[in-house]
């Protein structure tokens, strides 16, 4: 990976964009779930639509954030040791994913419900997207059209994150 400046900052645009999808896919896909599967039939069937309609919203932005750990490894390697880098990436992303699962459960889910709590991931992770853009790929190499591309890309996802939270209202 020549530039993982540029792949992290991409994954971090697709995790908001995926993010701001989930509103779609939770508004299309849960009914059609409760059509197949009554939620009120049974535990079991309770379940089983539970679980299907957290597959279906949650997969994606899951897996590209299961992605980012293996970048940040490799933009912090250059300054340390192999096991005091994995140990100190390791731990910084166990307690974000902790304080993460605990914010959302038990101060935006509250405050927000479901949609609001997937729409503030999306605006941080392209927010996020973009500092990583500005402050890490200033010192990387770039070309011009690079640089456009990366903007254009951010805009697009920024558009995109809008428009979900036009729609969610």
């Amino acid at each position: 990976l020549r530039h993982p400046v540029y792949a992290f900052a991409w994954i971090q645009l697709a995790i908001g964009v995926s993010c701001s999808y989930s509103l779609f896919v939770l508004a299309t896909a849960a009914p059609r779930i409760d059509a197949l599967i009554a939620p009120d039939a049974s535990w079991m069937s309770l379940l089983t639509s539970s679980v299907l309609k957290s597959v279906a919203t949650m997969l994606v932005p899951t897996l590209l954030f299961g992605a980012t750990f293996p970048l940040a490894l490799r933009l912090a390697s250059a300054s340390q040791s192999v096991a005091v880098l994995v140990g100190r990436v390791y731990a910084a992303n166990t307690w974000g994913a902790l304080l993460g699962a605990a914010v959302a459960g038990f101060v935006l889910i509250p405050l927000l419900g479901i949609r609001g709590t997937l729409l503030v991931c999306a605006v941080t992770n392209v927010a996020l997207a973009m500092l990583v853009q500005h402050r890490l790929g200033a010192s990387a190499v770039r070309s011009g059209s690079t640089t456009w591309l990366r903007w254009a890309a951010t805009l697009v996802a920024v558009v995109f994150v809008a428009a979900a939270i036009a729609g969610a209202e």
